[in-house]
């Protein structure tokens, strides 16, 4: 993958354990209900492999990882 990415999640799926948000501050966020929420922060090809780490600690697997559409 090149370019830059972004961290997505299934709103559906997710159920507020706040894995990505305590592990990883500099991409997610809380919302008012204690679900993840993503930043709007892109993710730079050095960092891919932390991403991939982080998606797998989430235990109902809410998160995924997709490359950033050009503004």
């Amino acid at each position: 993958m090149t370019g830059t990415h972004r961290f997505r999640i299934d709103d559906l799926a997710c159920q507020g354990h706040g894995r990505c948000y305590v592990i990883a501050p500099k991409w997610f966020d809380e919302d008012e209900l204690g679900r993840g929420r993503v930043r709007d922060v892109s993710i730079c090809p050095a960092e891919l492999d932390q991403a991939r780490t982080m998606i797998e600690e989430c235990p109902e697997d809410a998160i995924m990882l997709g490359a950033r559409r050009p503004a």
